[in-house]
C-alpha cells in the first residue's frame, strides 16, 4: 500500500449472507479498504457503531426492497447496491449518500467509497439518465449559480437540511431555504434528489 495512503474501514450489509461474504471478499483485496464486518440490514445500527466509517449495503433484488430499514439518523454514510433506477430514488428519498448498480465491480465500489468518505455523493450514471431525463439538456442552458448558491449545492449533495445549511453557512434557516429555492428553480427541479442529478448531469458536482 503507498505510504501515507488513509485505509477506510467499511461494513458490508444485506440479507444474503453469500452475497455479503462475496462483497467482502472482493473488496478486502482492495488497496485502501479494510472490511470490519459483515450485518444483515436489520442491524445497520450495529454496523454504524463499530469503527467503519462507510456501510455497503447490498440491497438485492427482492420486491421487498425497504430503505426505510436503514435509520437516517445513521451517523456515517451508506453506499447502496441497487438493481433499478426506481430503487435508487427510494433509497436516496431515505437518506443513502451512494448508489451503484449491483453489478460494479470491486474497484468501482472501492472508488464510490472513497468518494462517500470525502464528504461526495454517488449516483450511477445509469440511474442519474433514468432519474432525470436528457429533456433538461435539450433545453436552454441554466443561469449560472452564484458563489453562496454554489455552497448551497454542495451541502445539498452531502445530503444536509435547510437547518443543518444553516449552521454550516452561519446563515439563518429563512436564508437558506431562500438559496435553496434559488437553487431548484436555476436547475429546472423541486427536490433534493433531482438537484443532485441535474447538477451532475450538468458538470456542477462529481458524483
Amino acid at each position: 500500500m503507498p505510504s501515507g495512503r488513509q485505509v477506510i474501514p467499511i461494513a458490508v450489509l444485506g440479507e444474503d449472507a453469500l452475497a455479503r461474504a462475496g462483497l467482502a471478499g472482493g473488496l478486502g483485496r482492495e488497496l485502501g479498504l479494510q472490511v470490519v464486518g459483515q450485518f444483515s440490514p436489520l442491524d445497520a445500527r450495529e454496523a454504524a457503531a463499530s469503527r467503519a466509517r462507510v456501510l455497503l449495503w447490498d440491497a438485492g433484488t427482492a420486491p421487498q426492497f425497504a430503505p426505510e430499514a436503514l435509520d437516517r439518523e445513521l451517523a456515517i454514510p451508506v453506499l447502496a447496491l441497487v438493481t433499478q433506477a426506481r430503487m435508487a430514488a427510494d433509497a436516496l428519498a431515505a437518506g443513502v449518500r451512494g448508489v451503484l448498480r449491483r453489478d460494479a465491480t470491486p474497484p468501482r465500489i472501492a472508488a464510490a467509497i472513497q468518494a462517500l468518505a470525502a464528504g461526495l455523493m454517488v449516483l450511477d450514471p445509469v440511474f442519474a439518465a433514468a432519474l432525470h431525463p436528457a429533456r433538461s439538456e435539450r433545453g436552454r442552458p441554466i443561469d449560472p449559480l452564484t458563489p453562496r448558491e454554489t455552497e448551497v449545492l454542495q451541502h445539498l449533495v452531502r445530503g444536509l437540511s435547510n437547518k443543518q445549511i444553516a449552521a454550516a453557512l452561519h446563515i439563518s434557516e429563512h436564508t437558506a431555504k431562500f438559496h435553496v429555492n434559488a437553487v431548484y428553480s436555476k436547475l429546472g427541479v423541486s427536490g433534493r434528489t433531482d438537484a443532485v442529478v441535474r447538477a451532475a448531469r450538468l458538470g456542477l458536482v462529481v458524483l
